[in-house]
């Protein structure tokens, strides 16, 4: 089959959780440690990383320790790669572990897990999921941009009708997902909900990273029209896969943040490039925040509770060893109740970096009133206004590329991007993103994270059935 020819989610946290995109309702940006001015080397044996230049300014009292890719010259094209045979591991050390994007080609068509989004044509996505209720963004004119907090809310077959008559100024975005009982979002919302046996939840191409977020774009922009995003950045790993349409990106690295403009005051950029902003909630470097103590508390007891039961099998079948290690898991099951009654399980959480912060100013209101530009984007434009750059972007290094209906773009958290996005043909742009939590590892692809939080919780939460990956 042919294809016919973007951005925020919260992560999943605790009842504060982080947002990304271009939505915040209720969210928190990202805070996360790095030393001030820490360099950090490539990894060993990786990847060549690029200009290796000092990233400027903008990094608030933890500095800028980006220590991944940035491009070697002002323009550089994002690099192309054929996805038939690639498995996660080269994958990883190609362009996870270096924070490298690149653009996959045949992905969609090579691997199985894909093929259900070729049903999505308008009377598929109409009958699949018609009577969703979608929030949708609304441009104050056609020619206007994105991300800029306007928004309303309809029935998704009401927004299909829109886009087939030409409607320009809508552009469904991010959804909010129902939260479980400890506040951590579901994978899917609406309308996603309704078709989530059409992709993967958890694709071979990232499978050592664990999913925070899907999301559907579409909107309508006539060819040689484009409509922009906004130049901003998002705080998950992405996976973007464009079915339908043509979109340009414009691409800048986390080590730029100082000279991007942003509308929130840069705090901190992470090794992994994890940007972060004066006034929220703190983060380690993955993405985990202290609100989600508790939840890692309780999911070290119910691994513990586990290993007793398995245990007390085991001595009832009169195993060699069995005592002893029943003895261990009660042990370990006493400290993992001692931890959810105290609230100090920190799952790795360094203090050290964050106590400053917490004097020196107090909870700020997070949420994003409407009609407001959220702190991760920035205040210029590479698409709209005069052909010459803004001034506080001159000297930006910036990567492009042009992705194709059927092509995936893999962006790695926190780098900036712009996208203009224009329809081919009928039916509008539409597209299909996965976030994923983002990996601070800097060794082997069995272990993506520094620690298992993410993983371990992942496995609780879809064998409990509530990671919200299917209706």
């Amino acid at each position: 089959m042919e294809w016919e020819v973007g951005h925020g989610r919260p992560a999943s946290g605790a009842a504060a959780p982080l947002y990304s995109g271009t939505i915040i309702e209720d969210g928190r940006l990202a805070l996360t440690g790095s030393p001030a001015g820490a360099e950090q080397p490539p990894p060993e044996d990786g990847p060549r990383m690029g200009k290796r230049k000092r990233p400027e300014g903008g990094g608030g009292r933890g500095g800028n320790g980006y220590a991944g890719y940035a491009p070697e010259r002002d323009g550089e094209e994002v690099e192309r790669v054929d996805a038939a045979g690639l498995g996660w591991a080269a994958f990883w050390e190609r362009h996870v572990r270096p924070r490298k994007p690149c653009v996959l080609l045949g992905l969609l068509e090579a691997a199985e897990e894909w093929r259900g989004l070729r049903r999505w044509t308008v009377p598929y996505l109409a009958r699949q999921a018609g009577d969703a209720e979608v929030r949708v963004e609304v441009r104050a004119t056609a020619a206007g941009a994105y991300g800029e907090g306007r928004h309303r809310r309809m029935r998704f077959g009401d927004f299909l009708a829109e886009v087939e008559g030409g409607n320009e100024r809508l552009y469904v975005t991010t959804q909010a997902a129902a939260a479980d009982r400890r506040g951590q979002p579901a994978v899917l919302g609406p309308p996603l909900l309704s078709l989530a046996g059409d992709f993967p939840a958890q694709p071979a191409i990232l499978a050592g990273l664990v999913p925070a977020a899907a999301n559907l774009w579409m909107g309508h922009a006539p060819a040689g029209a484009g409509t922009s995003s906004g130049l901003h950045h998002d705080f998950h790993d992405n996976l973007y896969a464009l079915l339908r349409g043509r979109k340009r990106f414009v691409l800048v690295s986390p080590g730029e943040a100082g000279r991007m403009g942003t509308v929130g005051r840069v705090a901190r950029v992470h090794a992994n490039g994890l940007i972060n902003y004066e006034g929220h909630e703190a983060t380690r470097a993955d993405g985990f925040t202290e609100g989600m103590r508790a939840i890692a508390a309780e999911d070290r007891q119910r691994r513990a509770e586990r290993r007793v039961a398995a245990a007390e099998r085991a001595v009832e079948r009169g195993e060699p060893g069995a005592e002893r290690r029943l003895q261990e898991a009660s042990e370990e099951l006493e400290l993992a109740l001692d931890a959810l009654l105290d609230g100090d399980d920190d799952g790795g959480w360094d203090e050290e970096g964050d106590a400053a912060e917490d004097e020196e100013e107090e909870e700020e209101e997070e949420a994003a009133a409407p009609g407001t530009t959220p702190p991760h984007f920035c205040k210029e434009s590479f698409f709209r206004g005069a052909a010459e750059r803004p001034p506080n972007l001159r000297g930006v290094d910036r990567m492009t590329c042009t992705v194709e209906a059927g092509e995936v773009l893999y962006l790695p958290a926190s780098w900036f991007h712009e996208v203009q996005s224009e329809s081919v043909g009928g039916g509008g742009h539409l597209a299909l993103n996965m976030w994923f939590h983002p990996p601070d590892g800097k060794s082997a692809c069995d272990r993506p994270y520094t620690d298992p939080f993410w993983e371990t919780n992942w496995e609780e939460r879809t064998t409990a059935g509530t990671a919200g990956t299917s209706a």
